[in-house]
């Protein structure tokens, strides 16, 4: 089963191109989806255009072809030869946009350089203080169409003359989307080998860890096996302190050493209690309520925390408990203080200049 692919027009006018283009989608092996074909399945009691609506939420992409004729009035709208409404198959289009689907685009070129007298003269036009006859545009509110689909910048526009100036489009574009598909096949392969390779070395590092550890600990109780747990302590400290170096960017307000010692006291004592209930991963979150839950808690006198680098509550998980010891917290904290690669009055000085 192949991607589904909508066909939008009017019908009288485009019937040939859209027979055409149904032939040329299906060779690809992609479902088509169209009216006339019996593709749409009407329910009951309610109008036949909105069916089409709801089917297009259904497909993968959308070919609009925009030609002369404007088309039938959708549910509710009242036909006009001035007047703006919407036909059937620009409400086809805003229901591809509300479902973000791709869409692409073909306009008749004939139609498209009336478009542009249109768009120069569009007050007079529409003020009706000016009326033009134009040749191939047999409504005007086939230019308002138009008018409403250039103002997105994401959709691409393309005119034709003949169908197969739109084929020969669509056979590029599904050419590139299979060539990206290809890239991104290599690229997600190569990722995977990056993080076998990355997983392996994790274990292999871990193993060497337990090793050293065991041959430290065999050595150290030889002596003292305080002096092992001394070790093992300032690892601990000295890890933590590195997660808070390189995780979180800081922008000081703060004047003193005083002043910076309250803001790394009270930033370690708040990350370690907000570990402990389970809201510090609240910062990741895609929920805008989250996020302004977590800046609630997370807001200091002194200076701003303007970011955090995402995997932080990750690591700091391995620390949770002792993250809770008093002792693990003062030292952390001195440990930042007297690290001199951030938070320093480098940084203070910076701000007075500013």
């Amino acid at each position: 089963m192949g991607p589904k692919v909508f066909i939008s027009s009017t019908y009288y006018d485009l019937k040939y191109i859209r027979e055409d283009l149904d032939a040329f989608v299906r060779g690809y092996k992609f479902e088509t989806i169209m009216f006339e074909n019996g593709d749409i399945g009407y329910e009951p009691g309610k109008a036949l255009d909105e069916s089409c609506y709801h089917y297009i939420s259904k497909s993968d992409m959308v070919i609009l072809v925009v030609g002369g004729l404007y088309g039938s009035p959708a549910t509710g709208e009242i036909q006009d030869k001035f007047n703006e409404y919407l036909s059937i198959t620009r409400k086809e289009f805003n229901a591809a946009k509300e479902a973000d689907i791709p869409i692409f685009v073909f306009i008749d070129s004939d139609v498209d350089a009336e478009y542009a007298v249109y768009s120069k003269n569009y007050e007079d036009i529409e003020n009706k203080k000016m009326d033009i006859v134009f040749s191939a545009t047999k409504n005007i509110n086939v230019f308002r169409f138009i008018r409403s689909i250039r103002r997105y910048s994401n959709v691409v526009i393309n005119t034709f003359k003949r169908t197969s100036d739109i084929k020969e489009y669509l056979a590029n574009q599904w050419a590139g989307y299979f060539l990206n598909y290809l890239e991104l096949r290599r690229e997600n392969k190569k990722n995977k080998e990056i993080e076998n390779s990355l997983s392996l070395l994790k274990r292999n590092i871990d193993q060497i860890n337990l090793m050293v550890d065991e041959v430290g600990k065999k050595l150290l109780t030889e002596r003292e096996t305080s002096d092992y747990e001394d070790v093992k302590f300032k690892q601990v400290v000295s890890n933590i302190k590195n997660i808070f170096i390189h995780s979180f960017t800081v922008l000081p307000f703060y004047q003193t050493a005083e002043e910076r010692k309250d803001f790394v006291t009270n930033l370690v004592k708040r990350v370690a209690s907000m570990m402990a209930d389970r809201t510090f991963c609240l910062y990741a979150s895609h929920e805008l309520e989250d996020q302004n839950k977590f800046f609630a808690i997370f807001k200091f006198e002194k200076a701003i925390v303007e970011n955090i680098k995402l995997g932080t509550e990750i690591e700091l998980r391995e620390y949770v408990k002792e993250l809770q010891s008093e002792i693990v917290q003062e030292n952390v904290i001195q440990e930042l203080l007297s690290d001199n690669r951030i938070w320093t009055e480098k940084n203070v000085e910076t701000i007075n200049k500013i």
